[in-house]
């Protein structure tokens, strides 16, 4: 049965993909989640999402990497992707019923259109043609049905949080089928972000007679050190403690300059470098297209769906779930979550992070149902 949408409750965040300074959040276009359902389709009533610095970077890398063409606008606009919790409210797929609920990858806004296939008890996935430009990791929704915690204070930091708890265990995942790659060390850098702590705490973990080794700006060396995940913490530039043993560097700056100074510091030592962000806003590796720097990229998505095959989906839920424990038990006494709830809080946030002025220990949840 067709599920009339409220006029009032429907609205989107949309961003020039030519100059994100410029966005706009409206209602008026005529776009493709709000389209009367054709056989095979679900419309999802977006319920809350996370925002973070990666929001910022999956729209720097729109248009190379395909997030502009999940949930596409017109020529100038899209609708930025963010992980989140929605829930069926009209379907016309055997694979989705009314009322359940996914978390996954959503547009900032009130609604969507998913064409789900079933990927068995734990997960969907959408196989829209728009979509098959991204890894097939960004497409799979993980049903909530029998799944707890996802409402409340707990749905927030579980929301927020979760993609991080993913990356971490991928890392670990890697690291413990590769023997370390021989190494004693890891060192990461940009260590004060929700992501740097993330892979820290849960690699250290699972391998506690390692070093794990943080790299973050002054101002951050001190709150690094209160979390007690890192065996040693140190600042930008000041490598002096930094010894040439057999070690892997994690980086999730991108930055040509800090990654070379590292290197040379590490030295012989160094077995392996990943480049795993951009949380530097210039300067990038990828940018100057510097030969040697960085050994192998470390795309999580490509990772997730390597062990989503090896291990299926249920073993990787119940992976997760202690991934996230140890996550949460390190960041969430020091984490403010602050709700969204306003076009113009979304306004302001969204310029606090392309301004990258969010601290890690703040965290932001955009309730969808609200503005």
């Amino acid at each position: 049965m067709p599920c009339a949408i409220d006029e009032q409750s429907k609205w989107a965040f949309w961003v020039d993909r030519a100059n994100m300074q410029k966005r706009q959040i409206e209602t008026r276009r005529k776009r493709l989640m709000w389209a009367p359902l054709v056989q095979g389709q679900s419309r999802i009533q977006i319920e809350r999402l996370a925002f973070s610095a990666n929001n910022i970077l999956y729209m720097t890398l729109g248009d190379k990497n395909g997030y502009w063409d999940l949930f596409p606008g017109d020529d100038a606009f899209g609708c930025p992707p963010a992980w989140g919790v929605g829930r069926v409210v009209e379907t016309k797929s055997e694979h989705l019923s009314e009322g359940e609920r996914l978390f996954g990858f959503f547009p900032i806004g009130s609604h969507c259109v998913l064409t789900p296939t079933n990927l068995g008890a734990c997960h969907i996935l959408d196989v829209a043609p728009n979509r098959m430009a991204v890894a097939p990791a960004y497409n799979r929704y993980s049903r909530l049905t029998h799944v707890s915690g996802y409402d409340g204070v707990d749905g927030d930091w579980r929301i927020l949080l979760r993609p991080l708890a993913v990356v971490g265990m991928l890392v670990a995942q890697v690291l413990a089928d590769n023997r370390f790659f021989e190494a004693t060390s890891l060192v990461i850098t940009s260590a004060s972000s929700k992501t740097g702590i993330g892979v820290g705490s849960i690699v250290k973990q699972s391998n506690p007679e390692k070093r794990i080794i943080g790299v973050t700006a002054k101002s951050r060396v001190k709150f690094v050190q209160s979390l007690n995940v890192f065996d040693e913490v140190t600042a930008y530039g000041d490598y002096s403690s930094l010894q040439a043993e057999s070690s892997l560097l994690f980086d999730l700056t991108g930055s040509v300059s800090l990654v070379s100074e590292l290197q040379q510091k590490l030295s012989s030592g160094l077995l392996k470098t990943w480049a795993a962000g951009r949380s530097h806003k210039t300067n990038h590796l990828s940018e100057q297209g510097v030969s040697g720097l960085v050994s192998e990229r470390f795309f999580a998505p490509l990772y997730m769906s390597e062990y989503l095959s090896k291990w299926g989906g249920a073993e990787f839920e119940k992976r997760f779930s202690s991934a996230i424990e140890i996550l949460k038990n390190v960041l969430v006494p020091h984490l403010t979550i602050d709700r969204i709830q306003t076009t113009t809080q979304l306004s302001d946030v969204y310029d606090a992070f392309l301004g990258n002025t969010i601290t890690s220990n703040h965290g932001y949840i955009i309730d969808a149902l609200s503005i």
